[in-house]
């Protein structure tokens, strides 16, 4: 619990402030039979202009040694009911230990290092290839001490370990000739750094700096190999 003089303070303030808490404890398995859909999406559309130094700087991972990076795509969703929303208590009713957040840092973007989703063609006809699977997702945090996952939810605002399943899509126009398209996914996740700090009686005491990330859409890359290449990323 916080100290009586944290208390004290806070039910002065009671009825004119609240934090943002969901389901922190025993959040559902996702239903990969059931993906939630974005009721619409934010893209950005490019074409880095040193491909090689961009999947370097990345940690990209070509499909093949010999895939030439085509374009990248950017996608936040945004949905009708966000996942990560939930209901709102008071600081009060967040308790079990001594600890607190503040300091809380502005969001930076941040991806995931490994292919959730991937799609490829064969190259023997013109059209359209679409990437369609649902993928499960999760926001989530990380620090080195003991610390209720409410409070960090309270204090960044949203929930920290919800997970729900989402659809990766996106279709690329491909033409026929000797080269294979494929389209992969990444997570995209808003992070952002906060403070842990011990309450005392005297003088609060810090502890740590932590980070929580939460899940906000997908990097889809475009690449071309040719045919006969293989498969498996590198």
């Amino acid at each position: 619990m916080r100290s009586k003089k944290l208390q004290a303070l806070a039910i002065s303030f009671a009825l004119f402030c609240s934090f943002t808490v969901a389901g922190v404890a025993g959040a559902q398995k996702p239903d990969l039979d059931h993906p939630i859909q974005p009721k619409s999406v934010v893209k950005k559309e490019f074409v880095p202009t040193d491909p090689e130094d961009f999947i370097k700087k990345n940690g990209l991972r070509k499909p093949s040694k010999d895939a030439v990076l085509v374009k990248v795509v950017d996608v936040d969703y945004v949905y009708e009911n966000d996942p990560s929303a939930g209901e709102t208590v008071h600081p009060l009713e967040i308790g079990g230990n001594e600890y607190y957040i503040k300091n809380v840092g502005p969001e930076y973007v941040t991806y995931g290092s490994y292919v959730v989703a991937s799609v490829e063609e064969s190259g023997a006809t013109n059209g359209t290839l679409t990437l369609s699977q649902a993928v499960a997702v999760a926001n989530s945090y990380n620090v080195s001490v003991s610390v209720n996952a409410q409070i960090i939810t309270a204090a960044v605002g949203y929930n920290v370990t919800q997970t729900w399943t989402t659809t990766a899509t996106y279709s690329q126009n491909v033409t026929k000739d000797n080269k294979i398209t494929v389209i992969d996914a990444y997570d995209k996740y808003y992070q952002r750094s906060f403070e842990v700090w011990e309450d005392d009686v005297f003088y609060d005491d810090f502890v740590t700096t932590g980070t929580s990330k939460r899940h906000v859409g997908f990097r889809y890359v475009v690449w071309e190999k040719s045919a006969g290449s293989g498969g498996g990323w590198v």
